[in-house]
């Protein structure tokens, strides 16, 4: 057991906050998650196409995670945060104009810009928040707030385009973020929150100590990839007509696995979630190769769920458990740069592997890279199960 029982208080009112913060940021993101392809498809364009369009938000994205990650433990959490709120807005509404490809792509291209202030930002102030003893189960939780928008807002952002549009689905998007934006004042941030690390080095904007965590999480994305960019257009295929099931699934899955599953990581080690946990991920994947009927996919979308209810959050508490107060804004970029590069590098990817071996194939290659992850787990997780051991022994 690496903690001890009487742990401390979890649900604060900042941690409230930041939950309810994390869960509207993504209901308007996950809008976009059926309907950029269908958006793309409607300009006419291409499967490989489909694909650039979705990778490029990543260059802008990574960029942005890594920026403003050293900007958050230098300039301060609060103004940082704002920034992001106000860019990601502006964002939504750009994509009214967007009426050709060229201009879609620079709307892309800001919206990632926008994404990686903001989640950086989100991200950095809820592990300043969530007690040390909690860090596992409390970044689990703030990734059941992000699937639990997948039970709804997917199937709404395919129903409001049905019914009204594109353009009302951006509004109301940025409407959301808009109104989400006044619950990052009244959060009590730390006292040295403003404090300025005056001392540069090399790797101001990136953590080495989590570029392993990042290294599996980019792997496991570059599959998962294929789910984000394709699964509207694969999933017509065989008359399934909203793909919104496989997230609602997913979300359903995620959220009774972190309920069951909340606190494992912290007291029995890493070890006991991130094995089975990825392995389902792998598992389901491969059901997601099978599938050809409503059915299948509701599986598929139940055991990715599970699978990444445990992992995601698992791997970000291995990238900021062993850095200090003042690099877990570097932490943070570093980890969600791998995971967005994992989603941009693989939609282009797919896109080019779709056009040449049809919609299917991708979701079988998809396999390689998650079962890669899973072998450089194993090799690293002696050296992790010591700083862990460490880490929890500081907090008690």
């Amino acid at each position: 057991m690496l903690i001890k029982s009487n742990p401390e208080k979890l649900w604060s009112k900042d941690f409230l906050l930041i939950f309810l913060i994390t869960f509207l940021m993504f209901f308007a993101f996950q809008f976009y998650l059926p309907t950029l392809a269908l958006f793309t498809k409607k300009l006419g364009e291409k499967s490989s196409l489909v694909g650039i369009v979705s990778g490029v938000f990543t260059v802008t994205a990574l960029l942005m995670r890594i920026f403003s990650g050293g900007l958050l433990d230098t300039h301060g959490r609060k103004k940082i945060f704002i920034l992001g709120f106000i860019t990601f807005m502006l964002s939504k509404i750009s994509y009214m104009f967007a009426t050709s490809m060229a201009i879609l792509i620079l709307v892309r291209l800001f919206h990632g810009f926008s994404w990686g202030i903001i989640s950086t930002a989100s991200n950095t102030v809820a592990t300043d928040v969530i007690p040390k003893s909690r860090l596992s189960e409390g970044t689990g939780f703030l990734f059941v707030a992000t699937t639990s928008s997948l039970m709804v807002s997917p199937s709404l952002g395919l129903k409001i385009v049905d019914e009204f549009g594109f353009n009302w689905m951006f509004l109301i998007s940025a409407l959301i973020i808009f109104a989400s934006m006044f619950l990052v004042f009244p959060i009590n941030y730390r006292k040295d929150e403003n404090e300025i690390i005056k001392k540069k080095s090399k790797f101001d904007f990136f953590e080495i100590e989590a570029s392993i965590p990042s290294l599996i999480i980019l792997l496991l994305n570059f599959g998962y990839s294929t789910v984000i960019t394709f699964l509207s257009l694969y999933t017509l295929q065989y008359d399934i007509k909203n793909s919104g099931i496989f997230f609602t699934a997913y979300s359903i899955a995620m959220i009774i696995t972190r309920l069951l599953f909340g606190r494992v990581g912290d007291r029995k080690g890493f070890n006991y979630v991130m094995i089975p946990g990825m392995l389902i991920v792998i598992i389901g994947g491969l059901f997601l190769y099978l599938t050809n009927n409503i059915f299948l996919l509701i599986v598929s979308g139940a055991l990715y769920g599970a699978g990444f209810g445990v992992v995601i959050p698992t791997t970000q508490a291995m990238a900021v458990m062993n850095v200090g107060y003042n690099r877990r804004g570097a932490a943070n970029a570093t980890f969600f740069a791998g995971l967005d590069a994992g989603i941009g590098a693989g939609s282009v990817f797919w896109g080019f592997v779709a056009n040449s071996f049809g919609l299917k194939m991708i979701y079988f290659f998809a396999l390689i890279p998650m079962i890669l992850a899973f072998l450089i787990y194993l090799f690293v997780s002696p050296k992790y199960r010591k700083l862990e051991t460490k880490f929890y022994e500081s907090s008690v």
